[in-house]
């Protein structure tokens, strides 16, 4: 059987006794789900300000079992330098003046200089003189879960730069027909200062009613059918009048699940182009009109 150092049976004895101080009763039941969850268990006395750190602990700062010194400036410098004000501030005021200590910040792990996000929590004990003699806490990694956060504010931000810059119509739908997101486009289409003169209401109320039932129709047949609409081209007619060609595409919208909620769609205005190609198709005509003549002038004089 491997012999373990003196080294090692201080340490976790060490830790053992940190990790206790969240748990006075004796209770292990704490101190196993702590180490199951992945938390890090400290705790640090006030008068000597040297602090204790299980094995976990040493982990989550990137450094060897063991080997950390105890000192509070060297926990402090494990800090992003632009945390470090802070958290020194908050982790004093909690052990000299009592109260909780919950807050966030960066640690720059020495081994390779990454950098994770970790929270800690702690709360102070008081001797029956009053005033806070021992702290104790848990830490544990939010790295993953802020890296996802980052990941869906840039999503959001690039979604919402898109619908307030694209110059085509977005809209989304839910399964009544009823818009439930607009992008600036539709909204100023629709005449509307703000979202909220178009949110939860449906075609009929900015469409005639020919074009209005047309547009249900379609999207109902999405919604049972699964099967987009791509790219067709239809004329638009607004309640007061106004016309418009467009280039439609209508697609199922689904949970997280892939259950059809509704549909999502992009309307294109391809009104000029149809404008351009009534012209050349009249040019056209009158082309093989005149060529007809041509050869019938052609026949006589034969």
């Amino acid at each position: 059987m491997e012999m373990k150092s003196l080294t090692e049976y201080e340490f976790e004895a060490s830790a053992g006794e940190t990790m206790h101080e969240l748990v006075p009763d004796g209770d292990e039941t704490p101190v196993m789900l702590l180490r199951l969850a992945g938390l890090g268990a400290w705790s640090v006395l006030r008068d000597s300000g040297a602090l204790r750190w299980d094995q976990r602990m040493h982990s989550l700062f990137g450094l060897e079992a063991g080997t950390f010194s105890g000192r509070q400036e060297d926990f402090i410098n494990l800090i992003h330098q632009r945390d470090r004000d802070r958290v020194r501030r908050q982790f004093s005021d909690a052990l000299n003046k009592g109260g909780p200590f919950a807050t966030e910040y960066r640690v720059v792990w020495p081994s390779d200089g990454s950098m994770r996000v970790l929270c800690s929590k702690g709360l102070s004990r008081e001797e029956d003189t009053g005033g806070a003699c021992r702290m104790a806490g848990i830490c544990w990694d939010v790295t993953e879960s802020r890296v996802k956060e980052q990941e869906h504010a840039m999503e959001r931000n690039l979604m919402r730069f898109l619908m307030d810059n694209a110059p085509d119509k977005i809209y989304f739908k839910d399964i009544s027909g009823r818009f439930i997101r607009i992008n600036k486009a539709t909204r100023d289409w629709f005449g509307e200062d703000e979202d909220e003169g178009v949110i939860g209401k449906t075609d009929f109320g900015f469409f005639s009613e020919e074009h209005a039932r047309q547009a249900f129709e379609d999207e109902h047949n999405v919604i049972n059918t699964g099967v987009p609409i791509v790219h067709r081209e239809e004329m638009e007619t607004c309640r007061d009048g106004r016309k418009v060609w467009v280039s439609t595409t209508k697609m199922p919208l689904r949970d997280a699940v892939g259950r059809i909620i509704g549909t999502f769609g992009i309307s294109l205005d391809i009104t000029r182009q149809k404008r351009v190609e009534a012209r050349l198709l009249e040019h056209l005509e009158k082309l093989l009109a005149r060529n007809a003549e041509l050869e019938m002038e052609l026949k006589r004089v034969s």
